[in-house]
């Protein structure tokens, strides 16, 4: 299990930690590598303070999968901002959490591969606060969307990631479990894509 000692490294400017220990640990779980070499296609979005919009992290830009997700995962105040440059030699960007500007979780999808007829699947840890509009589903082909939305389930601040965290995550997979044995909500959005909605309550998991 992860504890605060692999990843507490404070005195950072704009958060509490600084994150580098923090992409150790993604480092050493992920293999370090590129997006080129993950088996299925990947991108990861984060929120660049410099310029105040989203960007989407992926194949081509130079970035590690590590980084990416230690980017996308920075939230506001607690990790500082992460200093990167995508294309070796592209434009300083100051990265922060991809939910800041990507709420309804779509931000990485223009940056893969292109498949007719997609079926969009998305998770939250709560409740999602937007939703696809028509306009994208249309562009990026996709002919369904499925959103999970995680119930109830135990966040864990710094002072208890180890044993929370592993806990969490047990907690969550018992939530999800439980609820691929009900049906789910369905209805036909405005550009004619079916949009389902499963919720994964925690409640009989805690």
């Amino acid at each position: 299990a992860v504890t605060r000692a692999d990843f507490l490294d404070p005195g950072a400017l704009g958060g509490l930690l600084r994150g580098s220990l923090f992409e150790a640990v993604l480092e050493s779980v992920l293999g370090g590598g590129t997006f080129e070499d993950l088996v299925l296609p990947c991108a990861v979005t984060a929120f660049d303070l410099r310029r105040m919009r989203n960007v989407a992290l992926g194949e081509g830009d130079g970035t590690s999968v590590a980084r990416a997700v230690r980017a996308s995962a920075s939230f506001p105040l607690l990790f500082a901002p992460v200093a990167h440059r995508r294309f070796g030699d592209g434009p300083r960007e100051w990265l922060l959490d991809g939910g800041i500007g990507d709420q309804d979780g779509t931000g990485g999808v223009a940056r893969l591969p292109p498949v007719k007829g997609r079926r969009l699947v998305r998770v939250a840890n709560g409740r999602f606060r937007g939703a696809p509009t028509p306009a994208f589903l249309e562009a990026q082909d996709i002919a369904s969307v499925v959103s999970v939305e995680l119930r109830h389930v135990p966040t864990c601040g710094v002072t208890k990631i180890g044993d929370c965290g592993k806990m969490a995550g047990e907690i969550a997979r018992c939530a999800v479990s439980r609820a691929l044995d009900k049906p789910m909500r369905g209805h036909t959005m405005p550009g004619g894509q079916e949009h389902w909605l499963l919720t994964a309550d925690a409640t009989p998991c805690l």
